[in-house]
């Protein structure tokens, strides 16, 4: 797939921020880039790629997810769906608040390593098509 058809699809959302998430898929090894300009592809890593990354020893501490539904005006679990980017940013907020409490009050003593959580939700209206990722 050509950078900018993923580009494209993800047009009304900010330019830097997914670049940023490409870069990110890339750097973790789960999405392989070549190419320059306008004619850069990605593709998704393979079965046998991916569980050569998953023996680096990163385990659960780099990766990503992406999940789509398709619900409607009605349906059971919109709610539960809609709601699933305010359920993230809850389950955030505790541990980023714990983490700079505790940085204030003790200094690093080794190197550090950043931690950086990236997630989002959009809306696609198709109409009567069936929405995936």
């Amino acid at each position: 797939m050509l950078q900018t058809e993923v580009l494209d699809r993800f047009r009304n959302d900010d330019d830097a921020s997914v670049r940023a998430v490409l870069t990110d898929l890339v750097e973790s090894g789960l999405v392989f880039r070549s190419g320059r300009a306008e004619s850069t592809t990605l593709r998704t890593a393979g079965p046998d790629e991916l569980s050569l990354a998953g023996e680096s020893g990163a385990d659960e501490k780099v990766g990503g997810s992406t999940c789509g539904f398709t619900v409607w005006e009605g349906h059971p679990h919109e709610d539960e769906v809609f709601g699933t980017l305010s359920r993230l940013r809850a389950g955030l907020t505790r541990p980023r608040q714990k983490v700079r409490e505790y940085n204030a009050q003790n200094p690093p003593k080794d190197k550090l390593v950043g931690v950086v959580v990236y997630f989002g939700q959009t809306l696609i209206e198709s109409g009567h098509a069936e929405v995936s990722p």
